[in-house]
């Protein structure tokens, strides 16, 4: 147990923790170039945790709506990095949808 004297900083406040842990963050994912690129970006800083990648899949293909990307390589994506990956199936026409929350925490 460390011991605070006079002068020592003290021990961190509950807000002091909370902003220095990191903060989570659910990633749109498209699969594609410029989504692995800003990922990388995101993985290089200590201020952020990336809790899962949100992405569509198209129903019927099985596949990320943006770039063709077939689920099962979006699932070994996702395991590589060591997070989660929710989808939601949408219709080729195409659909909006809420994450219920805590389903990617």
């Amino acid at each position: 147990m460390p011991l605070y004297g006079p002068g020592s900083p003290g021990p961190p406040s509950t807000l002091e923790r909370k902003l220095s842990a990191p903060e989570p963050i659910l990633f749109c994912w498209s699969g594609g170039k410029d989504s692995a690129l800003a990922l990388h970006t995101l993985l290089k800083q200590n201020n952020v945790h990336i809790a899962a990648l949100l992405t569509t899949v198209t129903e019927g293909y099985d596949r990320i709506s943006m770039h063709g990307v077939r689920r099962e390589l979006l699932r070994r994506q996702a395991e590589s990095l060591r997070v989660r990956a929710p989808c939601k199936g949408a219709p080729l026409l195409g659909v909006n949808f809420e994450v219920p929350p805590g389903s990617y925490g």
